[in-house]
């Protein structure tokens, strides 16, 4: 939920602020997490997979946001991998801290060794699609955009329509679909692999490099909500719908991109709280968030009331919990900051990694 920027567009931080909403909102409706499909039946169950459909891009806008912005990236060093790594455990052992405190858990050397694995499956992808990010930035600089236009279909083809074909054939007909994925042996793995974000890398960085499509952003917005329409109606047979390489959800969360991406807006409050939202994803997994903070909003309960009330609770959990961790996240990292620029003054880890900027430039330098 991090992201290269170049300059602090508020359209774009204002996006990010409402992708993590749309995280806290899957949270909260998680079986395992907030509980609030738990607590819902009827009405009320069938209006929460409709507000899941239309905030389960979450995890894709992000990716979209990184290639938008990073696809003029020609080297990386191992500074930012680590320092996101770094917070990972960071957050861990403080928050392992916080349950020996109140006696939730006792100091055990195993444990505070698996607090030390940063084991978060969206920094582990995040970090890989950095590094390689160059060699992806080349492909992007060196096709025309014909071309990149052509790549662009063949992948969301073979890498979202297919696996959504294949996903949709085995939840709802009972179709083996072992060894015919495009992605892995079992399948799409749900979006959850460095396939899917290497496909919306590719179309962030495209919109980044040529624009998009210029229609008015009325139509993006229509167009998102028809996505999302699409998505719970499916959702309503089979909630397969809801994987991040489904071919709605990547269509959904293209819109919503551009609907923002066309905004003009600046604002100082919306770049300030968007500096906490890799934060506020770290922090609200923890169980300072789960196991004390939610349990006592009662999710379960409220999804069990009225619908006027039950969405009222979702938007006050959700807007509380965004705007408490994004400044518990920004104090961390003002506390933090001697860390961080020890971290920079580190030779090893500021060096580049890759760098394919000698290549470019002698590219260059041959057409001229």
């Amino acid at each position: 939920m991090t992201g290269d920027r170049e300059t602090r567009q508020s359209n774009m931080e204002l996006f990010r602020c409402v992708l993590m909403l749309c995280v806290l909102t899957v949270h909260y409706n998680s079986w395992d997490m907030g509980k609030a499909f738990a607590g819902a039946s009827g009405a009320n169950l069938t209006v929460l997979y409709f507000v899941e459909s239309l905030a389960i891009l979450s995890v894709n806008g992000f990716v979209l946001l990184a290639g938008y912005f990073g696809y003029r990236r020609t080297k990386v060093s191992l500074r930012k991998p680590v320092g996101l790594l770094l917070t990972v455990i960071g957050y861990n052992l403080l928050f392992y801290l916080g349950e020996i405190r109140v006696g939730l858990s006792f100091l055990d050397p195993y444990a505070v060794f698996t607090k030390c694995i940063p084991n978060n499956w969206y920094v582990i992808l995040y970090v890989t699609l950095i590094l390689i990010s160059p060699f992806l930035n080349v492909v992007v600089r060196e096709l025309s955009q014909k071309q990149m236009q052509r790549l662009l279909v063949i992948t969301f083809v073979l890498f979202s329509v297919w696996s959504t074909v294949l996903d949709w054939g085995q939840a709802w007909l009972g179709i083996p679909v072992t060894g015919v994925s495009t992605v892995s042996i079992g399948g799409a793995e749900a979006g959850y692999s460095i396939v899917n974000f290497v496909l919306l890398y590719f179309i962030g960085a495209y919109i980044g490099k040529y624009g998009g499509m210029q229609y008015g952003k009325g139509w993006d917005l229509l167009f998102y909500l028809l996505c999302a329409l699409v998505i719970f109606l499916g959702s309503l047979i089979n909630t397969t719908v809801w994987e991040y390489s489904c071919m709605f959800v990547i269509l959904e969360s293209f819109f919503l991109f551009n609907f923002f991406r066309k905004l003009s807006l600046k604002s100082r409050w919306i770049n300030f709280l968007a500096l906490g939202t890799f934060g506020v994803y770290l922090i609200s997994t923890q169980w300072f968030v789960l196991g004390w903070g939610w349990l006592k909003f009662h999710i379960p309960e409220a999804a069990a009331g009225s619908i006027p009330l039950m969405l009222a609770h979702w938007i006050l959990t959700v807007t509380v919990t965004f705007v408490g961790c994004a400044f518990f996240d920004i104090m961390c990292r003002k506390i933090m900051t001697p860390a961080s620029r020890l971290l920079d003054r580190i030779g090893i880890l500021n060096q580049p990694l890759v760098d394919v900027s000698k290549e470019v430039k002698d590219k260059e330098n041959q057409h001229e």
